[in-house]
């Protein structure tokens, strides 16, 4: 049987849930759909939406010691 995985939010929610935070201008809202609805597939068990919000915010786009295109680029595609 093959599963299929369906993304929580979709593009339009995720911009209207960080529409007060701030991003780099090479950040895409596709860059977004990945990393937010990857971290709640993660997470989605152990955090409420809100709180993965916040999480994946800060871990994606707010870590200061990340200073290429995008982390959730490269780590998306170190797997290729």
């Amino acid at each position: 049987m093959r599963m299929v995985c369906r993304a929580h939010w979709t593009v339009e929610q995720i911009e209207v849930a960080t529409k007060d935070k701030s991003f780099g201008k090479a950040v895409t809202k596709w860059d977004k759909y990945v990393a937010f609805n990857a971290f709640y597939a993660d997470l989605c068990t152990v955090l409420d939406e809100a709180s993965i919000i916040e999480a994946a915010y800060k871990f994606w786009f707010a870590d200061e010691d990340w200073k290429s295109h995008g982390k959730i680029w490269d780590y998306m595609s170190a797997n290729k």
